[in-house]
């Protein structure tokens, strides 16, 4: 999904949406294709290719309507080992990696995107204007244009250094534990921090901290929190440190996710792992851990509007959730206060059991007037479909393609494994949270990043 701003000319976003025409995420879940389709007939054609580009299985091939949509696999006819699941939409294709593993489940990544990007700039009032191009993990491109409408074509190169090699982003699995629930942790900061300068807590982001192990393997006592792991620099804080929440017994049973509902911090992501040998990965994207710290702030300011920019901080610190941190413009009588009003009037129009008008900020937070109240309204009107019906509101393929909208947690699911993220209070609804739960888990290993 590539965004276009336009410049300071017009004073306004203007966000263009290829993708949209196509569909929003393809993924697997649960042994099953995923993908959601837009509106009108769709040429669907969708298959299992060997790595010598042969097609081994027809997962589809035929019309369908707009939805969400699952379809199964054969794993049975397919051996352990790599496969390319490729989606061809009305003539458009995006493909993952896959691999089957015991359970019935899958290992993916996806394909990197196609570098060159086709783009059409709606009308404006200037004679010449800048259009900013962005795209997850490829560089900024901005280029004066003297022509208000047209097509324009730009190449973004990528900004990280990762080589899809997933076996060795998560270490010789054969050495982690077989009995019992540990964590292992990962260090994956690029070399920036050493093993020796990272630090575990359960008790919360002020509690003592441990250092991590030499083997990196904790052992998850049981009971539910916040599993904080803290980077150890001359001027750190809490600032360099992030966390996952978790539930379960300490022996067999786990439940857990990362969360976006504060900010961002550090890159995490978690595979748990069960006796069965079923995996689930959730958590930020693997390019994530290969970009430079400031990579990742620049992708963010350049990417969202200008009400969401005093989030990041100047320092590369953190990225804070709307609602968050000491330079918050959304709370009542601040500047932007009012920023979903007319949208949250139309919804009331289009939905007269819609809550009644807000703050901003209550609606980033989920606690103020009925969103507090109501988890499905207050994840609606974040995602941008609080307008639409009920069904409508529960397709991914609709959610933040069109402002006011929780910028920042758009910019988070963005950035995440098959697009879950938790990035704001109830971002739960509809199953949306990098959330998966197990009863015979032996082991979560979970990355940190820089």
């Amino acid at each position: 999904m590539a965004i276009i701003h336009s410049g300071e000319a017009s004073r306004s976003s203007v966000f263009f949406h290829p993708m949209r025409r196509l569909f929003f995420n393809l993924g697997i879940t649960n042994g099953k294709v995923r993908f959601s389709l837009p509106a009108g007939d769709n040429a669907v054609r969708i298959g299992i290719y060997n790595v010598a580009g042969h097609l081994v299985q027809s997962i589809a091939d035929q019309t369908l309507s707009q939805g969400s949509y699952t379809m199964s696999i054969n794993q049975e006819a397919l051996s352990r080992q790599l496969y390319l699941l490729k989606a061809d939409i009305n003539g458009h294709s995006r493909t993952m990696r896959i691999t089957p593993i015991p359970g019935g489940q899958f290992r993916s990544t996806s394909v990197s995107e196609p570098e060159a990007r086709t783009l059409t700039k709606i009308s404006g009032t200037a004679a010449v204007d800048t259009l900013k191009v962005t795209y997850p993990f490829y560089s900024i491109v901005r280029e004066e244009v003297d022509l208000m409408s047209g097509r324009h074509n730009y190449v973004l190169s990528k900004n990280h250094t990762w080589n899809g090699d997933e076996d060795a982003f998560w270490g010789d699995i054969s050495t982690y534990p077989t009995t019992g629930t540990y964590y292992v942790i990962l260090n994956r900061t690029n070399g920036r921090f050493t093993n020796d300068q990272l630090y575990y807590n359960f008790g919360g982001p002020t509690a003592a901290k441990t250092k991590v192990p030499a083997n990196g393997v904790i052992h998850y006592p049981g009971g539910s929190g916040r599993f904080y792991i803290t980077l150890a620099h001359p001027d750190s804080g809490i600032k360099y440190q992030d966390f996952m929440e978790h539930n379960g017994n300490g022996t067999t049973s786990w439940l857990g996710n990362t969360s976006r509902v504060d900010g961002f911090r550090l890159p995490i992501t978690f595979r748990m792992h069960q006796s069965d040998g079923s995996d689930v990965i959730m958590g930020d994207s693997y390019e994530m851990f290969y970009q430079t710290r400031e990579a990742k702030f620049a992708e963010f300011i350049n990417e969202v509007g200008k009400e969401f920019i005093p989030s990041a901080t100047s320092n590369f610190g953190e990225i804070f959730a709307p609602h968050k941190g000491p330079r918050r413009v959304f709370k009542e009588g601040d500047l932007y206060d009012d920023y979903f009003d007319a949208y949250m009037a139309e919804s009331k129009i289009a939905r007269p059991d819609a809550p009644a008008v807000t703050t901003a900020e209550g609606i980033f937070a989920c606690n103020n007037g009925g969103m507090g109240s109501s988890p499905k309204w207050c994840a609606a009107v974040n995602r941008h479909v609080a307008h639409l019906s009920d069904d409508k509101q529960k397709d991914r393929s609709l959610f933040y393609m069109e402002n006011p909208t929780n910028q920042f947690s758009r910019w988070t699911h963005r950035r995440s494994i098959d697009g879950y993220s938790y990035g704001f209070p109830y971002d739960d609804v509809h199953e949306e949270a990098a959330f998966t739960a197990g009863n015979k888990v032996t082991w979560v290993a979970v990355a940190i990043g820089w």
